[in-house]
């Protein structure tokens, strides 16, 4: 999947633009800045994190895309998304 095209999917299926707090949502701010998004990266150099992402009490509506095994590459890192 395209750098971030997961959580751009996600940020569009879900009506990101009508959340209670969308922070830094499509921005190029570095993912784990981004509102709900935490990420518990490896020691070794950083190059692989997962993304574990809460949003719950945010007011999404629609309909998710699945979360199951997505990884992307994005700032020479690798995310791997889970639920």
């Amino acid at each position: 999947m395209a750098q971030g095209a997961y959580l751009a999917n996600l940020y569009a299926s879900a009506n990101g633009h009508q959340w209670h707090n969308n922070f830094a949502w499509g921005s190029q701010r570095n993912l784990c800045q981004w509102y709900g998004v935490y990420c518990n990266c490896t020691l070794a150099q950083m190059r692989e994190c997962e993304l574990k992402i809460d949003l719950s009490s945010n007011g999404l509506t629609g309909i998710l895309p699945d979360l199951r095994e997505n990884r992307f590459v994005r700032d020479n890192r690798t995310y791997i998304v889970s639920a």
